[in-house]
């Protein structure tokens, strides 16, 4: 970053900014903007002094006088508050930045009192009961319990992709909303969007606002999602056994239990720490670090950087030596993680999800070039292959090219 010049006889004004505690430090930000940083106890008193109306000059004789803020580089620091949009010269309150959400996102956002009404005692209370029922059913009816088994079918193959895409879509949409409706109750507004995590395509809700909240109102936004998914398995549950006992189509009831299954799937992916999955962003509130997965890069970016001499990585901030001997373990513990479940996750792009594709490729195929197949079949088993090679592609694109067009000498993430 290039230092800009600083007037120490000018006046900073700040835009309205949030301090939280957080871990050593403060999380400071704006939650219009988006954007939060950490920021040491030093910072924020600087922070406190702008806002007072000092100049640097006033604020270098106060520390000169107290004889702190000897590591303070105050320009350096106001320069980056100006980058990041923080502060600017002048007397006069600015208003927030546009804000840093990707542009192909859906602003979401209801009433407090609307949101407060899906977490009213009433609303908490049934949502008890169906959980109840469809552990009830579960217990009491084989059909209505998980089924390892529930993706393997033999018929109608595109049309059970097809409708469980659509189903599993819905159950998706819900569980972002749950997301947004538990920010919204905090008075958060959020954003809808579409990205990947890895070559998965999936739904996202940026609820950057709840670092403006304090810690322990964090979690309930982050669990909400997970929570709508145990709802929603149990109302399936439910209809799996209203269906069953009715006797209805048995496609039917295959098609539910596989959504069960893929809803099942989708929680435990929640687990892929080295992700910025539900139960990441839980263990980033909780260890009072909430960029683990950008210090995690950092960090494995600046010693890249210094065992090549140079030649790959990036060097890591003055920052980073300063970092809390607590942060750093942690940081420490969790590259293991970001870096063992990588390669675990490509050995399963390779071993298992680019070899089945081929599998149904090759079934399409055999099942067109047989004479005794009936027609219909054949075109089943290619749409089926089709589609899932598709959606594999779509979610490798997404996932790679905005890599390949990031490729700068200048600081990349």
């Amino acid at each position: 970053m290039t230092v800009a010049t600083i007037d120490g006889s000018s006046r900073f004004a700040l835009i309205p900014l949030t301090v939280q505690p957080e871990g050593e430090g403060f999380l400071v930000g704006n939650q219009q903007l988006g954007a939060f940083y950490q920021f040491p106890a030093e910072g924020v008193a600087l922070l406190r002094q702008l806002q007072e109306g000092r100049t640097p000059d006033d604020i270098r004789r106060l520390m000169s006088g107290e004889g702190t803020g000897e590591d303070i580089d105050l320009d350096d620091f106001l320069a980056t508050l100006i980058e990041i949009g923080f502060a600017r010269p002048g007397d006069e309150t600015p208003a927030a930045g546009p804000s840093s959400a990707p542009a192909r996102t859906l602003g979401f956002s209801v009433s407090r009192a609307t949101a407060e009404r899906f977490f009213s005692r009433g609303a908490v209370a049934l949502y008890g009961l169906v959980v109840a029922a469809g552990l009830v059913c579960a217990v009491r009816f084989p059909v209505a319990r998980l089924h390892a088994d529930a993706f393997f079918i033999e018929d109608n193959l595109a049309a059970t992709l097809i409708l469980l895409l659509v189903l599993s879509s819905a159950a998706t949409g819900l569980h972002e909303l749950g997301h947004m409706l538990a920010a919204a109750r905090e008075g958060v507004a959020s954003r809808l969007g579409i990205g990947t995590r890895l070559w998965n395509l999936v739904f996202e809700a940026d609820l950057s606002g709840i670092f403006a909240l304090p810690r322990a109102r964090r979690y309930l936004p982050l669990l909400a999602g997970m929570l709508v998914d145990l709802l929603v398995v149990s109302l399936v549950t439910i209809l799996i056994t209203a269906l069953s006992l009715a006797d209805a189509p048995v496609f039917a009831v295959a098609l539910l239990q596989a959504l069960v299954l893929q809803i099942a799937v989708t929680v435990a992916w929640q687990f892929n720490l080295f992700l910025r999955t539900d139960v990441y962003y839980i263990l980033s509130n909780w260890s009072g670090h909430p960029n683990l997965d950008g210090a995690a890069r950092d960090y494995i970016a600046g010693n890249v950087h210094l065992w090549t001499a140079g030649r790959f990585g990036r060097r890591q901030s003055g920052e980073a030596d300063g970092t809390p001997a607590r942060n750093l373990r942690m940081v420490r513990c969790f590259v293991a993680v970001w870096i063992m479940g990588r390669i675990l996750a490509l050995a399963t792009l390779f071993l298992v999800v680019l070899p089945t594709l081929a599998r149904y490729a090759e079934r399409a195929w055999q099942t067109i070039q047989d004479p005794n197949a009936p027609v219909l079949r054949g075109l089943d088993a290619a749409i089926f292959a089709g589609l899932s090679m598709l959606l594999v592609a779509a979610g490798l694109a997404l996932w790679l090219l905005p890599k390949f067009r990031h490729q700068k000498p200048k600081d990349t993430q």
